[in-house]
């Protein structure tokens, strides 16, 4: 139960933290709610907190085969892990450089709210890597072995933070409706590109510092 307890923890970190990279959804739930309603909003946010929990549940499944195939070094894990945020940090940055595309219908009925966030989180299947990436820096690897129903706690920690998050951007675009400039989303994609970076340099530099 202990072990089920930290999995969570760490999922519930890895979860908020990785919600924050998808910019492109925030959006989409923002013009829900500014269109409709904050439950349109939310329910949006619920169809991609399940995507999430997807992508979260493949990637820890093929970590945990790889740790039982191979015997991966520390500094390795670390240094791949890192890499992949790192890439990840580059392609947000990048995308504050371009223009922001409101979504050309926004449904009215909340299913369809729902049904239309569902896809546009699957078009990101590279996420599996990200999540991948956080679980090596946040040291799940060091946990092996675990039963399924510990690895569960992982992805229902990565579940609950990413609902968090997108109760957090629905809260939020609420408060402010209309008054959200597109060069305050910009800067936000920035500084979450300059997020990514920082968290992928810390958990490097924990791992250095640990076995060097």
């Amino acid at each position: 139960m202990d072990l089920f307890v930290l999995l969570f923890s760490k999922g519930l970190i890895a979860g908020f933290c990785y919600s924050i990279v998808s910019v492109t959804a925030a959006l989409y739930c923002a013009h829900f709610v500014i269109k409709r309603s904050w439950i349109c909003g939310m329910a949006a946010g619920f169809g991609i907190t399940l995507v999430q929990i997807l992508w979260s549940a493949i990637a820890l499944w093929a970590l945990d085969l790889s740790i039982d195939s191979f015997q991966f070094s520390p500094i390795w894990v670390a240094l791949i892990g890192a890499g992949i945020l790192y890439l990840l940090a580059f392609r947000s940055y990048q995308m504050s450089k371009e223009p922001l595309n409101a979504p050309k219908d926004v449904p009215l009925q909340k299913l369809k709210a729902f049904a239309q966030a569902v896809p546009l989180a699957l078009a990101y299947p590279l996420r599996i890597l990200g999540f991948g990436a956080i679980f090596l820096l946040l040291g799940l690897h060091n946990l092996a072995p675990y039963s399924a129903f510990q690895g569960m706690g992982a992805v229902l920690g990565v579940g609950l933070g990413s609902f968090c998050w997108w109760t957090l951007v629905t809260l939020a675009v609420l408060g402010l409706r209309d008054r959200i400039p597109p060069r305050f989303i910009q800067m936000m994609r920035r500084l979450t590109a300059f997020g990514i970076a920082a968290f992928a340099t810390g958990g490097l530099i924990v791992v250095l510092v640990k076995y060097l």
